[in-house]
């Protein structure tokens, strides 16, 4: 079992990760439960653990991660007679915590909630630091991820990372990209940890009876660098933007693709897009930005051909409209690449003509390779 603390400004919360904990858990302090409907349909007994509670079934899609779906949600939790004092439950993956959290967010002005992550990269990244938020759909059919939200912790996360038996490879592969991401840009404060990575990732790969025990860890080792930098920055100033290493192409690959690919192999995939720019822009290169690169190109990408289709199905104006877009820009275009000396830092670039075509240019580059 491994427990971590995180300290947010509004209150302390704790993160449990155990094996089977999900089989033991007490639903008696819950108002309500907000749930990933593909999990009842693979657990149907899972409704016979939770005591006649209001269930809120909820198809997990990034276009269903909207507004409508915030409203059809408070509207019923009223019904169901919530009170300010409520406490609801949210089990289900990323889109489940950023919508359920934004809920409880806005309900009364704010009620407590707990999560059960039960994807990997729920497990390794959304489930702590608060970061609630839904999708905006543009005139051009364009997703804008994240769009509106808020940061709004947890009261009290559980992991079983037993749910991560029920994923399919590419669902682990997805979220080891976002171990990998975490592992490398928290080599700036501790340079032990990228190794720890590369030690469990190879251990777990290798010998099938430490996979459990080294996926437990690898869990626990992403959400140890989050609640490093969560607590340095909770509310995404500074150092919680390096966090978004790979993110601005990654989300602009998902929208482009219509969310055919995995969000975590699309950030793999913007991680290489992220050390290629700054190796063509800027000249940044060393040893372990060459060893990382060749880790996630190999290990976390290769099993997966078929996200070379989706990619050269990729119509430009649709992927530059979605970076050019996205949220993270200012008066500037701000990137996450990696640094020369180590780890991460932001970078940003005028928003001239002339820039937009050197960024353009160098972005299909590293795409179409």
């Amino acid at each position: 079992m491994h427990k971590l603390d995180i300290r947010a400004i509004s209150h302390t919360y704790s993160v449990v990760i155990e094996q089977s904990s999900f089989d033991q858990m007490d639903f008696t302090p819950f108002s309500a439960i907000i749930i990933d409907q593909h999990l009842i349909k693979m657990y149907p007994l899972i409704t016979e653990k939770m005591l006649n509670l209001p269930i809120f079934t909820y198809e997990a899609t990034e276009s269903n991660k909207s507004l409508a779906m915030v409203e059809q949600i408070l509207l019923f939790l009223n019904n169901n007679h919530l009170t300010k004092s409520a406490h609801i439950l949210i089990i289900g993956g990323g889109i489940l915590n950023d919508t359920g959290g934004l809920v409880a967010s806005l309900y009364m002005r704010g009620i407590k909630w707990s999560f059960v992550p039960t994807t990997l990269l729920s497990m390794v990244d959304a489930c702590i630091g608060g970061k609630c938020a839904v999708n905006v759909n543009t005139h051009t059919h364009v997703i804008i991820k994240n769009l509106i939200g808020t940061i709004y912790p947890p009261h009290h996360v559980s992991i079983d990372p037993n749910f991560a038996q029920t994923l399919s490879h590419i669902q682990i592969y997805s979220g080891l990209a976002e171990v990998a991401k975490s592992a490398f840009l928290m080599q700036q404060y501790n340079n032990t940890i990228l190794n720890t990575y590369f030690s469990l990732y190879n251990r777990m790969i290798s010998n099938p009876s430490q996979q459990n025990k080294c996926l437990t860890d690898l869990i626990a080792l992403s959400l140890g660098v989050k609640k490093f930098i969560v607590e340095r920055d909770e509310f995404d100033i500074n150092e919680r933007r390096y966090l978004n290493f790979g993110h601005t192409f990654g989300h602009a690959i998902e929208s482009a693709t219509h969310y055919a690919i995995e969000h975590g192999l699309a950030v793999a995939i913007g991680m290489l897009c992220a050390i290629d720019f700054a190796k063509i822009y800027m000249g940044t290169q060393n040893n372990t930005i060459t060893i990382f690169r060749q880790h996630i190109k190999e290990a976390i990408l290769a099993p997966f051909p078929q996200l070379n289709d989706y990619i050269d199905a990729i119509k430009w104006q649709d992927f530059w409209h979605a970076f050019e877009g996205d949220k993270k820009h200012n008066t500037e275009f701000e990137l996450i690449l990696p640094s020369v000396t180590s780890g991460v830092s932001r970078v940003s670039f005028t928003k001239s003509h002339e820039v937009e075509e050197n960024i353009k240019g160098i972005l299909y580059q590293c795409l179409t390779r």
